[in-house]
């Protein structure tokens, strides 16, 4: 149950007025721009935000706020932030009344259908409050030019976060339907009054005011050190990603953010790449949380792979011929059905019992430290590890940049595409031993595993078109869309295979020979 098809969706713009005279400008500005404006209606609203001690709500991207009100309080669930560069915020949303504020903290969510979703994707939850608001808001209908109907939100808020008051303005503008030119008219708003538009939550902008910090990944001290003992370094490496594992797994049951499982599902494969990297320097028993991480990731990676595609689908759609639209949108609408099967057994898998002895299995290893049973070169330099895994692992990449030519199967570009990812973490791992060298090859590298990757996912797409059109042998429309995309993925393809010649090009190869062999 993804929460933007679980909720309704919310469309606001919010513009931030620089002192309480400039908010009440508000309703003669708007009227200026030739909106209708309703008699304004004063309330005062208290609201308590509410999180878990280890921010599991934040980091799943979301709010859940707790609204007084005149009889029962009122509780909401809402994306906690909006994209970057919008104007018009469409987040989903989910309110719902509930009996009485609770008692006392920590508490489990009330409510109950936000109680029930948040119970589907979090498990139990213990909830603090995190801020209280004290909003005295000014509300008026609004009849934008065109005849969409909204309602303006003049807003003066006090804020009360970790010992702190502050005090700061906002003006939303609140559309109640799908259509009309919302956007236009907010940002027309900005240029006439100077009140910049924002993304930011009342809950973000009252931490900032107040001084407190947002909850953030700390990663401090996790860099390899050349002093460092191979025991060492692994484990820094491990944690590391370990803990960007454990950070973007509420984005990932949440599913607001595809991008939050994207992390997670990257955080997999760095801590996959590093078994075989520092497994001589690891107790024998880290390899059963190693081997837990394969068999998630296969869930994940359906989940993320149908995300790709289905974006990449839609990209494409838009290059072909409009007549082809409406069955690119129809092959869309079946992949995301396929994603929400996908996702349902992601959420089962990062609620089995499987997962939860793979993450102990990996606390145990972490708690442990260094001075922890390690394997038979637990003792030995980091730096001499390094050459040995730089070494091998270059040799692979370069027999196989060998054997590229005009004609090499997708497969063999897909393996290659592996092996140079695998370079490519194995020098991000020892990156401080190696020097200011080697960022500049990971930089180019990643360049190279990107085209290659494009041109692998290309490769599937049209591979999946195929698929499609077998499957509707009687629908025209779908196979000429169907013939449209492929001839577009086949010319991208022939594309990056032109150009990875000068991606990996001989330069680039020398620079991984001095790193692998201690050159720098």
């Amino acid at each position: 149950m993804a929460v933007h098809r679980a909720f309704p969706m919310e469309r606001e713009v919010k513009l931030v007025p620089p002192s309480a005279g400039a908010l009440l400008r508000a309703r003669a500005l708007v009227a200026r721009l030739g909106a209708t404006v309703g008699p304004g209606r004063v309330r005062v609203l208290s609201d308590l935000y509410l999180d878990s001690a280890d921010h599991w709500l934040w980091r799943a991207g979301l709010g859940l706020r707790l609204r007084a009100r005149d009889r029962a309080p009122t509780l909401t669930l809402k994306a906690a932030r909006g994209p970057e560069g919008a104007a018009v915020l469409e987040r989903p949303e989910l309110e719902e009344p509930v009996r009485k504020a609770p008692a006392q903290f920590p508490c489990p969510p009330p409510g109950t259908r936000i109680a029930a979703w948040i119970r589907h994707v979090a498990g139990p939850l213990d909830l603090l409050p995190v801020a209280r608001l004290t909003v005295r808001r000014c509300e008026s209908d609004l009849v934008l030019p065109g005849g969409h109907r909204a309602t303006l939100c003049a807003d003066a808020v006090l804020a009360e976060a970790a010992g702190h008051r502050v005090r700061f303005w906002e003006v939303e503008i609140e559309s109640q339907g799908q259509g009309g030119d919302l956007e236009r008219f907010a940002r027309r708003l900005s240029e006439m009054s100077g009140w910049p538009i924002v993304v930011e939550s009342k809950l973000e902008r009252a931490l900032a005011l107040a001084d407190v910090p947002p909850p953030a990944l700390e990663e401090t001290g996790l860099d390899v050190r050349p002093a460092d003992a191979c025991s060492e370094a692994a484990l820094r490496v491990i944690r590391r990603h370990w803990n960007r594992y454990v950070w973007n797994e509420p984005g990932t049951r949440a599913g607001l953010d595809p991008e939050a499982l994207h992390d997670m599902r990257v955080a997999t494969r760095r801590l996959r790449a590093a078994w075989p990297v520092f497994r001589p320097c690891l107790p024998a028993a880290a390899e059963a949380g190693f081997e837990g991480l394969r068999w998630i990731a296969r869930s994940m990676g359906r989940v993320r792979d149908l995300d790709v595609q289905i974006a990449s689908l839609r990209e494409a759609g838009r290059a072909v011929h409009p007549r082809h639209w409406p069955a690119v949108e129809g092959l869309a609408s079946r992949m995301e059905r396929h994603r929400e099967v996908a996702r349902k057994a992601l959420l089962r898998a990062l609620g089995s019992r499987r997962h939860r002895t793979m993450t102990a299995d990996f606390d145990r290893l972490l708690a442990a430290g260094p001075h922890g049973p390690g394997g038979p070169c637990a003792a030995e330099p980091v730096a001499r590890i390094a050459g040995g895994v730089l070494r091998a692992r270059s040799r692979k990449v370069f027999r196989s940049l060998r054997r590229v030519g005009p004609a090499t199967p997708d497969d063999d570009l897909h393996d290659l595409r592996i092996l140079i990812k695998k370079l490519r973490y194995a020098i991000e791992f020892f990156g401080p031993v190696l020097g200011k060298a080697a960022r500049k090859v990971v930089s180019r590298l990643a360049g190279v595993q990107d085209l290659l990757g494009a041109h692998q996912d290309a490769a599937v797409m049209c591979d999946l078109l195929a698929l499609a059109a077998a499957a509707r042998p009687d629908d025209r429309d779908a196979h000429a869309a169907v013939a449209a995309l492929t001839a577009l993925y086949r010319r991208r393809q022939q594309e990056w295979r032109a150009a990875l010649p000068e991606a990996m090009s001989g330069d680039l190869c020398a620079r991984i020979e001095r790193l692998a062999s201690g050159g720098g």
